[in-house]
């Protein structure tokens, strides 16, 4: 009876931390994870909004990194706020921009953004005395692959439309035709 009582208490234990991890880590959201922009032009640039859904205020410094890519798109693509700061049950925004003064290929690029947590240490009244505390718990660092685009893309030349075909079936019309993608992403 006793060695049931324990391991019933260690099941109790282990599955409150597994609850515990799984909320903290759902307290992150972020709006779209598509960058889908042309990197080599000053005027493309997309924004983004991290939401927080937990009771913390939460920071993180946002990296841009290309792991597995022969150019270094980090000294491409600008990032602004280089660090955000979201309260409990708010969200925060920044941008990705790209430069006008690299010169790329007509191809797709990938990189990696990362948002790296950032320890945001709290005041605390004890007796009408401010003291500092840290926060101590499980913080999620997302990385997040993108891609986006080098050279001018002109899919008007890329993207041949074969033949076309429109069939009456019962109350709906259903259309048949061959799509042939010339373009980089192809």
């Amino acid at each position: 009876m006793r060695k049931k009582k324990k391991l019933y208490v260690k099941i109790f234990g282990l599955s409150m931390l597994y609850l515990l991890i799984f909320f903290n880590t759902l307290a992150f959201r972020i709006d779209d994870i598509n960058f889908d922009q042309r990197i080599d032009d000053s005027s493309s640039y997309k924004e983004y909004k991290v939401f927080n859904d937990g009771m913390n205020k939460v920071r993180y410094k946002v990296v841009i990194s290309s792991p597995n890519e022969d150019v270094d798109l980090s000294k491409i693509l600008t990032v602004y706020p280089k660090i955000v700061t979201v309260d409990p049950k708010s969200y925060a925004s920044f941008k990705i921009f790209g430069n006008s003064k690299a010169k790329l290929e007509k191809r797709e690029y990938s990189f990696d953004l990362n948002l790296v947590p950032i320890v945001v240490p709290t005041l605390q009244k004890n007796d009408g005395k401010k003291t500092i505390r840290g926060n101590a718990g499980v913080i999620i660092s997302p990385t997040i692959t993108m891609t986006g685009y080098g050279g001018e893309i002109d899919l008007s030349k890329d993207i041949n439309i074969g033949s076309i075909e429109f069939k009456k079936e019962k109350n709906r019309i259903k259309v048949e035709m061959e799509i042939e993608n010339n373009s980089h992403s192809a």
